[in-house]
């Protein structure tokens, strides 16, 4: 992978649960390909959607402000919207735009996916 590019990922652990890894640069050059693998999870079935960043090493300003747009829309329809992964770039991106607070976050896939399991059993 170049180091100007983003990889993209799906994967649906469960049936109701889908998880888009990103590496690379997330920026107003490539946040379209991530909106685009974003979309259809964000009105279909599923009930949450993890967004891992881990892998991340610069995020822009127009992919928090996707991230944050997605997490509202799935909230709006009554699911969850997870971000896993605290890489720097990540965290001082967040930061900048006044994120804190705004999203649910997870250190891993598995924290994410097992909060989900506990929520769905305290129904």
């Amino acid at each position: 992978m170049r180091p100007d590019t983003i990889d993209l990922s799906l994967d649906h652990p469960t049936q109701d649960v889908a998880v888009v890894t990103a590496a690379g640069v997330v920026d107003a050059a490539t946040v379209g390909r991530l909106d685009e693998l974003l979309a259809p999870r964000l009105s279909c079935a599923v009930s949450m959607v993890v967004l891992d960043v881990s892998r991340v090493h610069f995020l822009g300003i127009t992919a928090v402000q996707s991230i944050l747009a997605a997490s509202r829309r799935m909230r709006a329809r009554g699911g969850r919207f997870c971000l896993v992964g605290h890489p720097h770039c990540v965290e001082r991106a967040l930061r900048a735009a006044n994120f804190a607070g705004q999203v649910e976050r997870y250190s891993t896939v598995d924290e994410a996916l097992d909060s989900h399991t506990g929520m769905l059993a305290g129904r």
